[in-house]
């Protein structure tokens, strides 16, 4: 999925990642999710994937090993996901100085 949720406003968008949550962990299906939101990515993955523009490679892959569900209050106040977003954005930041 390519970017999905972006045109969505903030209540929209959050009731529509935990549907995604809830179908995902129903099914056990991979799913491929493309976004430019660094917590969004955190709080639906178990692995991210920072990606480099034309050509696009694989700048870096990180495992995501946070508790679920990782949309909740909770979760963007927890050590763990401030840590995992500070070393995505820095990773992603490198990616746009190198371009």
């Amino acid at each position: 999925m390519d970017e999905p949720f972006s045109a969505l406003d903030v209540q929209t968008r959050s009731l529509m990642e935990n549907e995604l949550l809830a179908l995902w962990s129903a099914s056990g299906a991979s799913v491929v999710f493309v976004t430019h939101d660094l917590e969004e990515a955190i709080a639906l993955a178990d692995r991210v994937f920072v990606i480099t523009a034309g050509p696009g490679t694989i700048k870096g892959a990180y495992t995501v090993d946070l508790p679920r569900p990782a949309t909740s209050p909770k979760f963007a106040s927890t050590p763990a996901s401030t840590t995992s977003i500070n070393h995505l954005e820095r990773s992603a930041r490198g990616v746009l100085v190198q371009l």
